[in-house]
Formats: structure tokens, sequence, C-alpha cells
């Protein structure tokens, strides 16, 4: 899990253009948003933001 200062908007925009899967997770382990860099490597992201969002 990483800590981040990109706003939301950013890193769905990152990972659209990779052509990488992304959601936000609100439970289990949440709130996060999580992208998938290959079927087996998940990297996961926290920041204000992300704690902010309801589910």
């Amino acid at each position: 899990m990483l800590e981040t200062e990109q706003s939301l908007d950013h890193l769905k925009a990152v990972a659209e253009v990779h052509g990488l899967h992304h959601r936000f997770r609100p439970r289990l382990g949440g709130p996060l948003y999580e992208i998938w860099i290959e079927s087996q490597v998940l990297v996961e992201f926290v920041s204000d933001e992300i704690r902010n969002l309801k589910p």
C-alpha cells in the first residue's frame, strides 16, 4: 500500500492510459484505490481524498 498525493482522477487516468485494471475498494482493507500492474501484481494507493470517499 502506497500513500500518494496524486488525485484519484490522476490515478484513474494513468491506469486508463496504460490499459490497467483499476477500481476503488471501499471495504476489505479499504478504503483504497487498487491498480493491477500485471495479473499477479497489485499496487494499492491511499490518500486523504480516497479515505474520504463514501462506498
